[in-house]
């Protein structure tokens, strides 16, 4: 069986077709993604109207997006500011 072959001019032609090609949009997004596009919006419902997290999670599964309490939770929580101080090192002697 012989190979199919093409000539170099139309796999340029195929090439520069492949990198002017537009970039689709988004399908679905997973959960996490979802939770951080809406992060703004959540926060806001618990801020200016007083939503608890159980509620907010009723909310988004009549939505039909599904996450727990728990999450809700740590999307709301304040970020934890990182350390920059080293701990020090003990030195023993000998």
């Amino acid at each position: 069986m012989i190979p199919k072959t093409y000539p170099i001019e139309k796999v340029e032609t195929v090439a520069k077709a492949i990198e002017s090609a537009p970039i689709l949009p988004q399908k679905s997004l997973t959960q996490e993604q979802i939770l951080k596009k809406l992060a703004k919006q959540i926060k806001a419902l618990q801020v200016t109207k007083n939503y608890a997290p159980n509620e907010i999670v009723a909310l988004l599964k009549e939505s039909g997006v599904k996450v727990t309490v728990r999450e809700i939770k740590n999307l709301l929580e304040k970020p934890k500011q990182k350390t920059t101080q080293k701990k020090s090192e003990k030195t023993v002697k000998k």
